[in-house]
C-alpha cells in the first residue's frame, strides 16, 4: 500500500464553475488563484493466480477570490478490481465510483484521469471542467478471455455506466456487451470478428441510442526493420450503426455502415526518452448530449528525464466530430496539451511543475445542456510539490 499526496498553486485563467458568482473586485476577469490539494491510497496484491487492486484519491481546491457561497470544491474517486489467470483463461472484474463538482468533456483528447491500469481511477480533474453542474458516477466491467486453440482466442466483456448529474445535465445511462474472436494468422497479424450491442438511454429522452456493431477486421503489431527502436501497429475495422436515435419517426431508422480504426507510432529516443504518435476513427458520445458525433482523433506525447533528478512528460491532442454518423456536418473541434516537468529534491518528494491548455466550439447544430457553453479556452499552471511513500510492506 502506498500514499501520494501532493500541494499546488494554481493560476487559472477561465474558472468555468463560478462563473457568474459574485468575485472581489480583483477577480472580475475570471482569472483565479487557488491552492490545488491531492491525496491518494494505493493498494495491490499480486499472486500466481489472482490479483487484487484497490485504491481511493481525493482532490480539494480552496478559492480565496469567492466572495460568497462555498469557497471550496472537492472531488473523490475509488475502485476496486480482481483479475485471474488459469491454463487457458482469464478474467477481469473491476468496480468504480468516482464524484465530481463539475462537469467535463470526454471528447478533450487528453486522458484527464481515468487510466487503464487494474482499479486504476483518479479524481477529476480541476483543470478540465466546463461547469459547474456536479456528478455521481459509477461504472461496472467484466471481462473473460479463453485460449481456444494455440493460434485462437474468444473473448466476452460486459461494461455499464450510471452517471446521474446535479444540475441541469440529464442523467446517462448505458450497457455496453461484446463478444470477439482472435486468429492469429502470421506472428505480427490477427484476424478479428466481433459483434457488439451498445445501448445509451438520456433522461428526457422517450428513445435510447441503440447501436449494433458487427466488426471483421485485422490487427497488425511489429518493430520496423529500417528503425528497431520503433514500433507500428493498426487494427481495422466495421460498424453497421442502427441509427435509432429517432425511434419515434420509425421511416427515419436506417443502417449506416462506417470504417473504424486505430493506429500507433511509439518510439524509443535513448534509453530514457520515448516518443508516441495514435490515431483513431470511431463513434464519439459526450455526456448530456443526445446527438452522436463520428469522430476522428490524433493524440502525440513525448516524455524522458534529462539527467538523473528531471523527468519531462508532454501531451497533445486534436479530435474534431461529424453531427449523427456524419463525416462531413461537423458537430465540434477540441484540442489539450499537459506539460509536466518534475524534479527530484529528496528520496520521496519532488518539485512539480504543470501546465494544461485546452479549447472547444461546439456548432449551432449540436443542443447542449442548459449553462453549458458552445465554445471554451482555457490556460491552467500548477505549481507544488508532490510526494510518496509506501504505508505496507
Amino acid at each position: 500500500m502506498n500514499l501520494t499526496a501532493s500541494l499546488f498553486g494554481v493560476a487559472d485563467n477561465n474558472l468555468p464553475y463560478f462563473r457568474g458568482r459574485t468575485l472581489r473586485a480583483e477577480a472580475r476577469d475570471q482569472s483565479f488563484y487557488y491552492s490545488d490539494l491531492r491525496a491518494g491510497l494505493w493498494y495491490t496484491r499480486r499472486g500466481r493466480r489472482i490479483s487484487v487492486a484497490a485504491n481511493g484519491t481525493s482532490t480539494l481546491q480552496t478559492y480565496p477570490q469567492i466572495q460568497i457561497g462555498n469557497t471550496t470544491r472537492s472531488s473523490h474517486a475509488g475502485a476496486v478490481g480482481i483479475t485471474g489467470t488459469s491454463r487457458r483463461g482469464a478474467f477481469r472484474a473491476e468496480q468504480r465510483l468516482q464524484y465530481s463538482p463539475y462537469y467535463q468533456f470526454r471528447v478533450v483528447p487528453v486522458p484527464s484521469g481515468l487510466t487503464s491500469g487494474l482499479a486504476d481511477v483518479a479524481a477529476p480533474d480541476a483543470a478540465f471542467a466546463v461547469s459547474g453542474h456536479g456528478a455521481y458516477q459509477h461504472n461496472t466491467e467484466l471481462g473473460w478471455t479463453y485460449q481456444t486453440t494455440n493460434r485462437s482466442s474468444l473473448s466476452l466483456d460486459y461494461r455499464h455506466e450510471n452517471i446521474d448529474f446535479t444540475g441541469a445535465v440529464p442523467d446517462r445511462r448505458i450497457h455496453d456487451a461484446g463478444v470477439a474472436w482472435r486468429r492469429n494468422v502470421t506472428r505480427n497479424a490477427a484476424l478479428v470478428m466481433g459483434y457488439r450491442y451498445h445501448r445509451r438511454d438520456l433522461a428526457g429522452e422517450t428513445a435510447p441510442v441503440l447501436r449494433h456493431d458487427i466488426d471483421v477486421g485485422v490487427n497488425y503489431n511489429t518493430a520496423l526493420q529500417f528503425s528497431p527502436r520503433t514500433t507500428f501497429s493498426f487494427a481495422i475495422g466495421s460498424v453497421v450503426i442502427s441509427n435509432s436515435r429517432d425511434v419515434r419517426a420509425v421511416s427515419s431508422q436506417r443502417n449506416l455502415i462506417r470504417l473504424i480504426g486505430q493506429t500507433d507510432l511509439t518510439h524509443q529516443l535513448g534509453r530514457t526518452w520515448h516518443l508516441g504518435v495514435s490515431a483513431d476513427r470511431g463513434l464519439q458520445y459526450v455526456d448530456g448530449v443526445s446527438d452522436v458525433f463520428f469522430a476522428d482523433r490524433v493524440v502525440g506525447s513525448i516524455g524522458g528525464y534529462l539527467g538523473r533528478r528531471v523527468d519531462v512528460q508532454a501531451t497533445t491532442g486534436y479530435s474534431t466530430g461529424g453531427l449523427r454518423f456524419s463525416t462531413t456536418r461537423r458537430g465540434y473541434n477540441t484540442h489539450a496539451s499537459t506539460a509536466r516537468v518534475r524534479m527530484a529534491i529528496a528520496q520521496s518528494v519532488a518539485a512539480q511543475v504543470e501546465y494544461v491548455n485546452y479549447r472547444f466550439v461546439f456548432s449551432d447544430a449540436v443542443t447542449l445542456p442548459t449553462g453549458i457553453p458552445a465554445r471554451q479556452n482555457r490556460q491552467v499552471f500548477r505549481v507544488g510539490l508532490t510526494t510518496w511513500f509506501p504505508l505496507l510492506p
